[in-house]
């Protein structure tokens, strides 16, 4: 089974996250999963990641 996947730094709405120091909030990532066997125009799995920004 093989996948198409995209990852997206962004800033998460809908909660109140705790800013930084300096009152920024933080980047995370949004990795969303498209089956590449499957037609669906839309993904079929999301995540979020607190991964490092080195790593996008």
């Amino acid at each position: 089974m093989a996948s198409r996947f995209v990852f997206l730094r962004v800033r998460l709405a809908g909660w109140r996250p705790k800013p930084a120091a300096d009152g920024v909030i933080g980047l995370v990532h949004l990795i969303a999963q498209w089956p590449e066997d499957e037609a669906d125009a839309e993904p079929v799995k999301y995540w979020i990641s607190n991964l490092p920004g080195a790593y996008s």
